[in-house]
């Protein structure tokens, strides 16, 4: 790649290139626990709005 000046735009989109990797087994792990705790809140809060009624 020649050396040139780049546009803020033009940075940001190189930037965003090298930061894309794989996700790695952790990062799964810890997505798939949010993902539980937060359907189980979701199903304790409907529960909440239903014993409030």
């Amino acid at each position: 790649m020649e050396n040139k000046q780049l546009t803020k735009k033009e940075f940001e989109t190189e930037m965003a290139k090298i930061e894309e990797v794989e996700p790695d087994e952790t990062d799964i792990q810890m997505l798939k626990e949010a993902n539980r705790i937060n359907n189980e809140t979701a199903v304790d809060f409907n529960e909440l709005k239903k014993s409030l009624n």
